[in-house]
């Protein structure tokens, strides 16, 4: 059923379509592809392409909420308090609008829910979104294909876009058009929030990834090889660009947090 949220106006899930005309939106960015059924626990890739994508991360659907709380899953160690330092960095009031991007299984939709945010979810993967709708069942939640480079709303109309675990998926240039994009749903003075995979310089990327090749990790490096795995620095220099006050900190070893106002 469509929900209505007075500052999108009506979304349906399958009757969705871009901002752009009524046209269906552009394919996702991608990133080179891995082979699938690694063994990090950190799902595939943006493959080979729009199909071969939503192919990898429709399979991984059924099993994410496994994996990633799995004690194998390097990277995701602290996921739920991931989650929660981005619900808590969203400092919105009760009832605010919020975008979850790149929402998956619902996981960071149902932590924002549980703070008092309203929510529309954006998830790409088809698999994922049904997992997401199973989960929200009853819940006046908007769960809608899009992407960082073409999200479904207008301009302005949320209080704070968040995404966990999502970025890393994009190249450096396509995670400044990515801030552009997601600084343009936000309304003046809301928030970006992005907690995910980065490193604190790229001397730092390589000297992790030499140390699972010593270690024989060949999961890991693989990962390395597959991912565009950035800075922190790199990760706000889109925000920045665009006159963002940006705030960045470490989480843990593998995650980053990123706080930009919108002017």
């Amino acid at each position: 059923m469509p929900y209505r949220i007075p500052e999108l106006g009506y979304l349906a899930g399958p009757q969705w379509r871009s901002r752009r005309g009524g046209r269906p939106g552009p394919r996702p960015p991608g990133t080179r592809a891995r082979p699938a059924g690694r063994k990090s626990g950190r799902g595939p890739a943006m493959g080979l392409g729009h199909e071969e994508f939503m192919r990898l991360f429709d399979q991984w659907a059924p099993r994410y909420d496994e994996s990633v709380r799995s004690p194998a899953a390097e990277g995701f160690e602290h996921y739920e308090e991931v989650l929660a330092a981005a619900v808590g960095a969203v400092a919105g009031e009760p009832g605010d609008l919020v975008v979850d991007v790149g929402a998956g299984t619902g996981n960071l939709t149902l932590a924002l829910l549980a703070a008092g945010y309203r929510v529309v979810a954006v998830e790409p993967s088809p698999g994922m979104r049904a997992v997401a709708r199973a989960k929200l069942t009853g819940r006046p939640v908007p769960v809608v294909p899009g992407h960082f480079l073409d999200l479904p709303l207008p301009d302005g109309g949320a209080a704070a876009a968040v995404s966990t675990y999502a970025l890393h998926h994009l190249s450096d240039q396509e995670k400044a058009r990515a801030a552009e994009e997601l600084l343009r749903v936000v309304r003046p003075g809301g928030r970006v929030v992005i907690a995910d995979i980065a490193f604190a310089s790229v001397a730092d990327r390589e000297q992790r990834r030499r140390k699972y090749e010593m270690a024989g990790r060949r999961d890991l490096v693989q990962e390395f090889d597959s991912e565009y795995y950035t800075t922190a620095d790199a990760m706000a220099a889109g925000f920045r660009a665009r006159g963002c006050p940006v705030q960045v900190r470490q989480l843990d070893d593998w995650v980053w947090l990123l706080v930009a106002t919108r002017p």
